[in-house]
């Protein structure tokens, strides 16, 4: 795997942290179309983090991450009523393993994975298994136009 010069043919890019977890088969994310018109959603979530930049503890977050990283992790427990769910079941077991992972990442178990576009860090609940070294430096050539070829290992 290398870093290379994006073309249009290319899908898949987006945020570093978007770029790492997906070069170590982690999860699936959703690419932030960089470089492009933001749809509304987005760019109300934009709107939210900068408003809430200076509160201590602002962590972002990919659930699915969490739950692939933690699967075999049998040393954390949550009781849920599953009552307490209702409306949005998927919704909310997601929110109880964000608040995991932060945990997990700010009792120093966990990692901050990107970051070197300046886009964004994710956190993950433990560190990147195997890491490929390259995956973790952001060309100096910069964001938008550069993106990583996720190739067999």
């Amino acid at each position: 795997m290398a870093w290379r010069e994006r073309r249009p043919s290319d899908r898949g890019y987006g945020r570093h942290c978007e770029v790492v977890i997906a070069a170590h088969r982690i999860a699936n994310p959703q690419w932030t179309p960089c470089g492009r018109a933001f749809p509304p959603w987005m760019r109300l979530g934009f709107a939210l983090f900068a408003g809430m930049r200076d509160v201590a503890g602002l962590y972002e977050v990919f659930p699915a991450a969490s739950y692939k990283l933690l699967a075999r992790d049998n040393s954390i427990s949550v009781e849920v009523r599953l009552g307490d769910l209702a409306p949005g079941p998927k919704d909310m077991l997601d929110a109880y393993v964000a608040a995991i992972t932060v945990r997990e990442f700010v009792q120093g178990r966990g990692q901050a994975v990107g970051g070197g576009d300046h886009l964004g860090e994710i956190v993950l609940p433990r560190p990147v298994p195997s890491p490929i070294p390259a995956v973790d430096q952001w060309p100096a050539a910069g964001g938008a136009d550069i993106a990583f070829y996720v190739g067999d290992r």
